[in-house]
């Protein structure tokens, strides 16, 4: 199966196979298996209003809050200006273990279904097993993980370097075999962010070049880059087929995501008012993004082509969301019967091109140019005290 290039208009099941695998590897499968349990109103932590979420105690991240309203929600990790008596408090650590929620019992009947499309390719089975076994790993832990992940990576670029590989792909393969490894649901995506986001951070900051001796300013270059990138990613998706659509989406949020840790880590470590602002303004944006362009696209496959009673009911009862919507599915607001929906859906989606998402995985994608140009003249340098002629 070749997940980055595969026509998911092609069985409405695998659609909605591989948009279950996505929700539920964006985060942690336990996380993404609450949002769908929120979102089949088989429970309601959110109240109107503003909502405070707060991590549990052994983790270190930082509350967000929820504003929502009729039809339309918010979210943020800036304290909103109202009093605290107004704000209602949620916990994350009455999340259910994964294998015992609806997420996890609708992937395992889809699985089934997929499997019998092509009884010989085994990568849906080993897929689910996988999402299980991540599931059963506590949501938030993975701090060792993303430590000695990274710590890896350090160890064999300093041996390239030692044995006088001096190319820019010692620095680009890690990131891009991290993101591949993501679109595959291979990683959690919570993992892969906090790998890539300190890559990029060492990248900018601990390999010096003599002309611009500011790491600061390249690592703000870097994150502009980033942004940059979900931007293209988030408009060009709209013209694409119903698969590249959901791709794009999934690889965006996760680049989202390595942004706003590294605006976080930022603001951390600048002693500049100047940076600060700037990265804080980057987080605020990337944020809005997230959430009101590409967040909504995970609920979208359960409102358009609801499997199930659950499902139905859930997609009977809620207002349509417009936001973050596939194009071919913009008309389809009066559709009542979903199977009509899905012939729509994929009628459109036969008519659009499908895009290969590993354009977007090579250096000149993933870094920015002053990164590239930084870490060529760092190459440049250790190649001339090893007496190397080939960077």
């Amino acid at each position: 199966m070749e997940w980055l290039q595969l026509d998911e208009a092609s069985q409405q099941k695998l659609y909605r196979w591989m948009n279950l695998c996505r929700l539920a590897m964006y985060d942690h499968p336990s996380i993404g298996a609450d949002f769908y349990s929120i979102w089949l109103g088989e429970k309601t932590p959110y109240k109107t209003g503003w909502n405070k979420v707060t991590p549990p105690k052994d983790v270190h991240r930082q509350p967000f809050y929820v504003l929502i309203s009729p039809d339309s929600g918010w979210t943020t990790t800036r304290k909103p200006s109202v009093d605290d008596s107004l704000i209602n408090h949620i916990s994350q650590d009455d999340i259910a273990p994964f294998g015992e929620t609806s997420l996890c019992s609708q992937l395992r009947v889809l699985t089934t279904e997929v499997i019998r499309l092509n009884p010989a390719d085994e990568e849906p089975r080993i897929t689910f097993e996988r999402i299980v076994s991540i599931g059963n790993e506590p949501p938030f832990g993975y701090a060792n993980e993303a430590e000695a992940i990274t710590g890896q990576v350090f160890q064999d670029i300093r041996k390239s370097l030692d044995q006088a590989s001096f190319s820019l792909a010692i620095f680009q393969t890690p990131i891009a075999d991290l993101v591949t490894q993501y679109m595959r649901f291979e990683t959690r995506g919570t993992l892969a962010a906090s790998v890539i986001a300190t890559l990029l951070a060492y990248y900018a900051m601990k390999y010096p070049n003599p002309l611009r001796p500011n790491g600061t300013e390249i690592y703000g270059e870097q994150i502009g880059h980033l942004i940059n990138l979900v931007e293209v990613l988030e408009e060009e998706r709209r013209s694409c087929d119903l698969g590249t659509f959901s791709r794009y989406t999934y690889l965006a949020l996760l680049l989202a995501r390595v942004a706003s840790i590294m605006c976080f880590i930022g603001v951390l470590r600048t002693d500049s008012d100047r940076l600060s602002t700037q990265f804080r303004k980057w987080d605020q944006y990337i944020d809005e993004v997230s959430a009101h362009k590409l967040w909504p696209s995970f609920r979208h496959p359960i409102q358009l082509v609801p499997l199930g009673t659950d499902e139905l009911r859930a997609a009977l009862s809620h207002l349509w969301n417009r936001d973050g919507i596939y194009p071919g599915a913009e008309p389809l607001e009066n559709v009542n019967d979903p199977e009509e929906r899905w012939l729509a859906l994929a009628a459109h989606s036969k008519k659009a091109p499908t895009r290969d998402v590993n354009v977007f995985l090579t250096v000149e994608q993933l870094l920015a140019p002053g990164l590239i140009a930084n870490l060529k003249m760092f190459l440049l340098a250790m190649s001339i005290g090893s007496g190397s002629q080939s960077i």
